[in-house]
């Protein structure tokens, strides 16, 4: 099975030579750059070189899609072989190539692809690369790309540990693959997927989704692919504490890498597989891998190596001319220690006093800011629970009090009524008018009761509230709107938690309302292990749209949330719109 991979490459390769005369074309050029992932892959320096020739040849005829797509090409092998400035060299050359010829997809796709590159170096770059990308895909519909792009952006969600967005991306990614029938691009997105239930402790979800990519490259004959499952499979049994599947799984990833002439995969399945060995007490095969490990280190870096050698060689021999030198100043020198040790030990005492003094200070007034905030927080929560107890006895009231006797009064109104009009008929009209405001007056009571404190809240409990609020308020206006959620039904949570999340999207949705313009909302409610989470994401005119941060809704939603260990941000949507998050910490 293996040789057909191979083969596949050779056979790419040859074709490419029999049309290769020495002469610029761009039939040639365009056959060069349309080379498939999987024989760029399994020769990485000769997929470089001949990218490198197909440069030369368009920037010979003044080919520019040639030239950006070479260097689009060349971005991502040397993005691969861990040449990671002159990934993005290329990169930000196709893209300037790019938008000079208005291809606003691959300039989108090659946006995304710098993110990923930047990832980590400057976090809050990637995000932003990627910002940019995303918008130029969703506009232009490359849905195609758009896969590959949501992949990698939910990569960039879970190195800042927002596992949650991770999920929605990687889901959305593999969803998008699915419906394309990309099998190339499904492995990924599963694997994903995958190390994700892993990092959570869910090993029979991470091991449906390594299955399910496993299978895919089996059925592809992708055979670099199945050396990486395999890998991903010692992972997995590794964190999942069965080492002798681990160990065999890794050592199947290793017989294949040997074949493909994969060292990069195969250096790190023999660090691994010494974990694995030293963990089950087979210390002589962990020694033995170890050091296989570091060999093949040693042969990757080996030109890194021998510069370095170089210039620590160069700095011997400096460093042997400077030491005679140096030894006439340490005789210079040992006359003033004494000087000038005396007077560094008088200092460090100075020093040491004044700095144990301000640390006292500083001590004291961290207890006090301590202080002010706890009484602060008791502050906030008294005030809301006195609030909210206000708000219940004046809706008990209203609803006890004033509702009953106006439903007497319409009664009593109704038979009153009844004999005036048998008694004339001229006042029939004004009867029905009379009885009209009456019952308006009883439906407006009603909606205030509930609006003090919502009978579905205390009786159903928050997803049940939302979705009467939501239909109450969103479902009688233009836009439409999708409720989500899993893992809440049937679930109560503290009073306080319910109540504060409730008028937390009470706010939210009114800044919709008034400020967004928006045709579609999406609010997903969820939990994950102990957090409680809330997404509201609409489609309108943006973060532009929204009222003053310092306004006194949005200053209500944050004392509310400080109150139930909470917290909220605010992000751009992928392409328009904001999408607001809401986690609290239940215990």
């Amino acid at each position: 099975m293996l040789c057909t991979s191979a083969a596949q490459a050779t056979d790419f390769y040859d074709r490419i030579r029999v049309l290769y005369n020495g002469e610029s074309d761009i039939a040639i050029i365009d056959s060069i750059t349309s080379i498939p992932y999987d024989v760029m892959v399994s020769d990485f320096d000769q997929s470089a070189m001949w990218m490198s020739r197909a440069k030369n040849m368009a920037m010979q005829i003044n080919y520019q899609r040639g030239i950006a797509n070479a260097s689009a090409k060349l971005s991502s092998i040397k993005y691969l072989q861990g040449e990671y400035d002159s990934s993005v060299y290329y990169n930000l050359q196709a893209i300037s190539l790019y938008d000079q010829l208005h291809d606003e997809v691959e300039m989108g796709a090659m946006y995304c692809e710098l993110g990923y590159q930047m990832k980590r170096r400057n976090l809050m770059s990637a995000f932003d690369y990627f910002r940019r990308g995303l918008v130029l895909l969703k506009k232009n519909n490359a849905v195609g790309k758009l896969g590959a792009a949501y992949d990698n952006y939910g990569v960039l969600f879970e190195m800042n540990n927002q596992l949650d967005s991770a999920d929605y991306f990687y889901s959305k990614a593999l969803q998008i693959k699915i419906d394309q029938h990309d099998s190339i691009g499904m492995p990924f997105s599963l694997n994903n997927l995958g190390l994700l239930k892993m990092m959570e402790g869910n090993f029979l979800a991470a091991k449906d989704f390594f299955d399910q990519a496993y299978q895919i490259r089996k059925l592809r004959r992708d055979f670099f692919g199945i050396a990486e499952s395999k890998a991903f499979y010692g992972d997995l049994f590794k964190a999942w504490q069965k080492l002798d599947e681990s160990i065999n799984w890794y050592k199947s990833s290793n017989d294949d890498c040997l074949f493909l002439k994969y060292p990069r995969q195969m250096q790190y399945n023999f660090e691994q597989l010494a974990v694995c060995l030293e963990k089950g007490g087979r210390y002589p095969e962990a020694i033995a891998a170890l050091q296989r490990s570091v060999q093949i280190k040693d042969e990757l870096i080996n030109e890194e190596n021998s510069r370095t050698m170089l210039e620590l060689e160069q700095k011997f021999l400096s460093s042997e001319k400077d030491k005679n030198i140096a030894v006439l100043e340490v005789r210079s020198a040992r006359r003033t220690l004494w000087v000038y040790g005396i007077g560094s030990v008088l200092l460090f005492f100075v020093v040491g006093a004044l700095w144990y003094n301000s640390s006292l200070r500083r001590k004291a007034r961290t207890a006090k800011d301590a202080a002010i905030i706890a009484e602060r927080e008791a502050g906030l929560i008294a005030l809301f629970d006195a609030t909210e107890a206000e708000r219940k006895r004046i809706a008990r009231d209203l609803h006890d009090g004033i509702g009953q006797q106006l439903s007497g009064l319409r009664m009593s109104w109704e038979s009153l009524g009844s004999k005036i009009a048998l008694q004339s008929n001229d006042d029939h009209g004004k009867l029905a008018k009379l009885n009209a405001v009456l019952d308006e007056a009883c439906h407006d009571l009603r909606v205030i009761s509930h609006e003090m404190m919502p009978r579905a809240l205390q009786e159903g409990g928050l997803m049940i509230a939302m979705e009467e609020l939501l239909q109450k308020s969103i479902g009688i206006t233009h836009i439409n709107y999708r409720f989500e959620h899993f893992g809440v039904e049937s679930i109560r949570f503290d009073e306080r938690t319910e109540l504060s999340l409730y008028r937390v999207c009470q706010e939210l949705l009114g800044n919709v309302l008034k400020h967004s313009k928006a045709t579609d909302l999406t609010i997903q409610l969820f939990r994950n292990k102990n957090l409680l989470i809330l997404m509201v994401e609409d489609n309108g005119i943006g973060m532009q749209g929204q009222s003053d941060r310092t306004g006194i809704g949005m200053m209500n939603m944050m004392s509310r949330l400080s109150t139930i260990h909470g917290e909220a941000q605010w992000e751009p949507g992928p392409e328009c719109g904001t999408v607001a998050t809401v986690r609290v910490q239940l215990n």
